[in-house]
C-alpha cells in the first residue's frame, strides 16, 4: 500500500485509468471486452499526518478541476481517527 506521500494520485490514476501501463492483465483484458461498462477504481492511502490527508485531498481537487469530463462520480473519504483515505473513480467506458 502507498502512503499519499509515496504517490501522486492525479498521476496514478490517470496510468491506470488512461494509459493503462500500470494496470493488472487481467484487469486490462476485462475492460476490453465490447459494451457499455462501468470500471470503479479504489485507492485507499495511509495518512498518518493531516498534511498527508492534505496531499491526497489536493490531487482529488486538482482532477477534479482539471478532468471531471473523463470520470462519472470521485469519492473521497477519511476515516473518522484520519489514518486512511480512500479515493473511489467511477469511470464510464463503451
Amino acid at each position: 500500500m502507498c502512503t499519499a506521500s509515496e504517490i501522486d494520485l492525479k498521476c496514478s490514476l490517470g496510468y491506470t485509468l488512461d494509459r493503462g501501463k500500470f494496470m493488472n492483465p487481467i484487469l486490462k483484458e476485462l475492460t476490453g471486452i465490447e459494451g457499455k461498462k462501468h470500471i470503479v477504481t479504489s485507492i485507499e492511502y495511509d495518512t498518518p499526518t493531516e498534511k498527508s490527508q492534505d496531499v491526497v485531498f489536493d490531487s482529488v481537487r486538482d482532477i477534479l478541476s482539471n478532468g471531471l469530463d473523463h470520470f462519472s462520480k470521485i469519492t473521497f473519504d477519511v476515516e473518522p481517527d484520519g489514518s486512511k483515505v480512500k479515493v473511489e473513480v467511477t469511470e464510464n467506458k463503451m
